[in-house]
């Protein structure tokens, strides 16, 4: 069976956590170093949760409504902001936010879900539909997290150059953080992974430069050196929850 056995990262959580009750992770700080710490007890809680709801009847059909409730609030709050973007005179912005929701949502997600039945492995399909829930909330939450911080510690923007420097640098981790990983994972044998790894990365390499051609492409200094900010902000916070995942096994 599908969840017969759920391997998940070695954590145990020994009581039910409510994994969607974010008023149990009070954010006092936006530092990563103080965040990371918040959410390695939401890996812990999203894992114990997962361990028993295994175990329930219709388990494994709450688990998948799960996953697909957390990457859907993801997606909704994404296009959310920038429909707001958008009506700040940010159109570019928002065509960007428009690509990832269309290539990493509407086709992406549920075409990686579809292929988890399809692991011949019984115990890769269980560890890999685990990671999935665990990734699922830990983007959910992070994204909240990210909204609330905008609120209250709006990012501050240098100068255009300097940014442009930076978005180069904040890429370059991001692949070369994929480049170790992907190898990593097919020798543990964790192919489904790997396999979805190199689809992200595939979708950097496709898509990224018409990203920056349509950044460019914008004659308002203000308004470019904003948009490049936002993507420079959001490759920034998938380096840092990329880096701060936990043991694969």
């Amino acid at each position: 069976m599908l969840f017969k056995s759920i391997v998940l990262f070695a954590f145990v959580c020994l009581v039910r956590c409510d994994p969607g009750d974010d008023t149990k992770y009070p954010i006092t700080s936006f530092k990563d170093e103080d965040i990371l710490k918040v959410q390695g007890q939401v890996i812990k809680d999203a894992i114990g949760w997962l361990l028993k709801t295994k175990e329930e009847t219709f388990g494994s059909v709450k688990i998948l409504n799960y996953i697909n409730d957390h990457i859907k609030n993801m997606d909704n709050k994404m296009m959310n902001w920038a429909e707001g973007l958008k009506k700040q005179g940010y159109p570019e912005a928002y065509d960007i936010f428009q690509k990832i929701h269309t290539s990493v949502y509407t086709i992406g997600f549920h075409k990686a879900l579809a292929k988890i039945p399809l692991i011949k492995d019984s115990t890769e399909a269980a560890d890999a539909t685990g990671k999935f829930a665990v990734t699922a909330r830990v983007i959910d939450w992070r994204t909240d997290v990210d909204t609330k911080r905008r609120e209250v510690e709006p990012t501050k923007c240098g100068d255009e150059k300097t940014l442009w420097d930076q978005l180069a640098n904040e890429v370059n981790k991001c692949l070369d953080t994929l480049d170790k990983l992907i190898p990593q994972l097919k020798n543990m044998g964790s192919n489904y992974w790997a396999d979805r790894h190199q689809e992200m990365r595939d979708f950097i390499g496709n898509n990224f430069n018409d990203m920056i051609k349509k950044i460019q492409g914008i004659t308002d200094p203000a308004k470019r050196t904003q948009t490049v900010c936002i993507l420079v902000e959001q490759i920034h916070l998938l380096n840092t929850v990329a880096s701060s995942r936990p043991p694969a096994k």
